[in-house]
């Protein structure tokens, strides 16, 4: 009987030893796992702060063009319209020149005529 009471003294001792190491990988694993997730977190939080700031420059960078759009579509409008100003200047010296020479020319004609 003593031999049987050594052999489960003997299972006992190798059980709880046994026990001992799975309980310590698993904390050992618990652990790890713990640091990987805390690591995770970090990386998310970075790449939310990342994002949201690409986010707030777009949008100054999209203020920014829209504002220099409008001022440029300000500009042209201003040239198109100072433009058509110099052609229809143009346009009425043209016309005024052309009468003022039909004038002229229907003037010594017709004084030629009544001489």
């Amino acid at each position: 009987m003593s031999e049987g009471l050594a052999r489960l003294q003997s299972s006992r001792v190798m059980f709880q030893q046994a026990a001992k190491r799975t309980s310590s990988a698993a904390e050992r694993t618990e652990g790890a796992i713990l640091a990987l997730l805390t690591a995770m977190q970090t990386v998310r939080q970075r790449i939310m702060h990342s994002e949201a700031r690409l986010s707030d420059e777009l949008d100054g960078v999209k203020t920014r063009l829209r504002t220099e759009m409008a001022h440029n579509h300000q500009t042209i409008k201003r040239h198109l319209q100072d433009t058509a100003k110099m052609v229809r200047s143009i346009i009425e010296r043209t016309r005024d020149d052309a009468q003022g020479g039909l004038t002229d020319a229907l003037g010594s004609n017709v004084g030629g005529i009544q001489k």
